[in-house]
């Protein structure tokens, strides 16, 4: 007698993947959501809605939350409410357009090793696009096509800088990655970071982490390769923890660039720096990443390359309790780097203080 598993009998709610919004509920919005494996793309607006003035408020009331400005909360509901709000009513549409979970994205299939997903599947998934109508006070969810509104996630890098590419790394299209979960129920909701590479063509696949950038993100892409290039021309060593870029994730018909992968930095979820040192640590752990974080820091300099965004959140320390330096992406946070002195070494030097202070620094109660 067959059964049927519970993640395959119970559905799975929807999950917000992103939002894009004005500065006022007023005006259009597109929300993503995934569910099932599918991608859903909502498109918002009031131009939409006619005779219903109380669904009108109930609307402007669930989309408050969800602009950017409002911190994830407006008038007593938080943006997970309203999200909840959002999906309940395109429920019926969820349900019929995806009734059940494609293999790559079933967390059971994924736990029993039935699925091997790829990071194509989870990039480019089967898309719909839909659109909120209110008539006469009553929400109407409609199914408006099979592509949806958004782009595809990708940038373009310069074709000179993908030809110097070549000559010292790997490219990788995404169907050549296999995806890896820490917990089979995040491929309902997470964007992968985790991929099996065969990094040098001899089917041994090894795990690397995979640094997504969204559309048309050039510059703090392009950025962040040309610290590891530095790096690698240097040939610096294993005690300057930074990891390594191992390949870029490209697809070549489209000649697009969706992210970078790099050596693995095994390290419990969240476990940075700043989140490190709310525990207390001891004093040889902190001597040892102030020594870590400082040496990693000069080499990098001398390198000719610069971190950038300098801050204890940018440090994660691994299982074995090292610190490694990471995010080359540019920019600066404030507080931690003068807006004068970002992307510069003494801006990195700012940065570098404050880390040492705060390492050195104990809790008070």
């Amino acid at each position: 007698m067959s059964t049927t598993s519970t993640h395959q009998r119970t559905p799975s709610p929807a999950h917000p993947v992103r939002t894009i919004t004005g500065e006022d509920a007023s005006e259009d919005v597109t929300v993503s959501m995934r569910y099932h494996g599918r991608l859903f793309i909502i498109d918002l607006s009031l131009s939409n809605f006619s005779n219903s003035p109380n669904a009108t408020k109930q609307y402007l009331k669930n989309i408050e939350p969800i602009l950017p400005d409002n911190n994830g909360e407006y008038d007593g509901i938080t943006d997970t409410e309203a999200f909840e709000w959002l999906a309940n009513i395109f429920e019926p549409i969820f349900s019929r357009l995806a009734p059940d979970f494609t293999p790559s994205f079933d967390p059971v299939k994924i736990s029993n090793g039935l699925s091997k997903p790829l990071l194509s599947e989870y990039l480019f998934p089967e898309t719909f696009g839909c659109r909120l109508d209110a008539e006469d006070e009553k929400f109407i969810p409609v199914h408006v096509d099979n592509e949806g509104s958004l782009v595809k996630p990708l940038s373009f890098l310069d074709g000179d800088l993908l030809d110097e590419l070549e000559t010292w790394t790997r490219f990788f299209d995404p169907l050549e990655l296999e995806v890896v979960f820490q917990r089979p129920e995040q491929a309902l909701y997470r964007m992968p970071e985790l991929v099996l590479a065969d990094l040098d063509k001899s089917d041994h696949k090894t795990l690397c982490f995979f640094k997504h950038f969204g559309l048309a993100s050039e510059n703090p892409m392009t950025h962040e390769i040309s610290v590891h290039k530095k790096v690698h021309d240097a040939k610096l060593g294993p005690d300057v923890r930074v990891s390594r870029l191992r390949g870029i994730v490209h697809i070549q018909d489209e000649d697009a660039t969706l992210g970078l992968l790099l050596s693995l930095v095994d390290h419990e979820e969240g476990m940075t720096l700043q989140s490190a040192l709310y525990d207390d640590p001891p004093q040889n752990l902190r001597e040892r990443w102030a020594k870590q974080v400082k040496h990693t820091v000069e080499e990098l300099h001398r390198a000719g390359a610069v971190w950038g965004d300098a801050k204890a959140d940018n440090v994660l320390i691994d299982k074995d309790g090292n610190a490694w330096v990471i995010d080359f992406e540019g920019g600066y946070t404030e507080g931690w780097v003068e807006k004068d002195e970002a992307g510069t070494k003494e801006g990195d030097l700012q940065g570098l203080r404050k880390i040492l202070d705060l390492i050195s620094s104990k809790p008070t109660d």
